[in-house]
């Protein structure tokens, strides 16, 4: 970058404020080329940087305030997937451009040419730039042509394939039958009695497996989430967070059977006696805790592994017990998050 690039780049950025909180409590700096960020689905990575190759700075400054927007007023996830979108988009008609010049404004031949290159499988990318690029006219900032915003209102978008393997009994995308499960269970509390598999690892698969839960709902249960009632096991499981909810916002109750309730119990006996030291109140520790605290962290998620950490352990679990579906040869394990 020449310095009076840099020149420009800094006075645009005077017009940031010095920090900015996401919508889940996160700070960050508005102006740096690169922010980081802590979720149960693990890290998340912007980089500003990226549009720098395709895009007139002004256009670049504009697509930085809106994302800051979206940091502020949406999901850090959401405006990641809305982040890798825009590189997609500046990418592809980045091609088209005279010379290989930077782009200034989005035009609609911009559109156009970008919404050609989608497959049936890749169209519902277009919604995610028509929601940023019309926020972003929103918020005054220019970079969008008004002949392009008109289109972005005007086309229609096919929708993403949602709950694909659970509407369906496909035998690769599909849900585990309940042979499979019967399988699955027999297999894993044989290796549990062997020694094979820790407290840890017995616990995580049962609650995968017999409770149906999501690796963010996993990710999220703690300690205190675990109930001794009457002798009975009683689990307080998250509900899937939707769009606008904090974290742990609802819960939903889950009777255990015994077996797995007393398992569960032993294993948060050994975390809070593993991190007592760490924390004020042990009952706010993790139930899957990972071994590090991470400064960058949700508040009051500082020791709980993500979501991808424990999906890739389920599958590190599969593996070793051998465990294969009569319907494919093999057991590949996917879980939503």
């Amino acid at each position: 970058m020449t310095q009076g690039n840099s020149l420009t780049l800094h006075l645009e950025n005077l017009d940031l404020p010095e920090k900015a909180i996401t919508r889940n409590g996160l700070e960050f700096d508005p102006a740096a080329d690169k922010w980081r960020f802590m979720t149960n689905g693990g890290g998340i990575y912007f980089n500003i940087a990226k549009f720098h190759p395709f895009c007139a700075s002004e256009l670049v400054h504009s697509i930085r305030k809106t994302l800051v927007w979206y940091l502020e007023n949406r999901s850090v996830p959401y405006a990641s997937i809305t982040f890798n979108m825009l590189k997609e988009f500046f990418t592809t008609i980045s091609n088209g451009t005279v010379l290989g010049g930077l782009v200034a404004r989005v035009t609609q031949a911009d559109i156009i040419n970008y919404k050609i290159t989608l497959d049936n499988l890749r169209g519902w990318h277009l919604s995610f730039i028509r929601t940023f690029f019309l926020k972003m006219q929103r918020l005054g900032y220019p970079g969008i042509e008004p002949a392009a915003s008109r289109l972005l209102e005007e086309l229609t978008i096919k929708g993403a394939r949602k709950g694909w393997a659970v509407m369906t009994m496909d035998p690769e995308e599909g849900p585990f039958t309940n042979m499979e499960l019967r399988l699955i269970q027999g297999e894993v509390t044989s290796a549990y009695g062997k020694g094979i598999l820790t407290n840890r690892d017995y616990s995580l698969v049962w609650l995968f497996m017999a409770l149906g839960l999501r690796p963010s709902q996993v990710a999220d249960l703690k300690v205190g989430d675990l109930e001794v009632r009457k002798r009975s096991y009683v689990l307080n499981v998250p509900r899937v967070k939707q769009r606008g909810q904090i974290r742990r916002a609802e819960f939903k109750e889950r009777k255990l059977i015994d077996p797995v309730g007393q398992v569960l119990s032993a294993w948060c006996e050994q975390v809070k006696s593993e991190f007592s030291q760490k924390v004020s109140d042990p009952s706010t520790l993790p139930i899957f805790t990972c071994n590090r605290h991470s400064a960058v962290a949700e508040p009051g998620f500082q020791y709980h592994s993500d979501s991808d950490i424990l999906g890739n352990r389920l599958g590190t679990i599969f593996k070793k017990l051998s465990i294969k579906s009569p319907r494919t040869g093999e057991l590949s394990i996917g879980f939503e998050n």
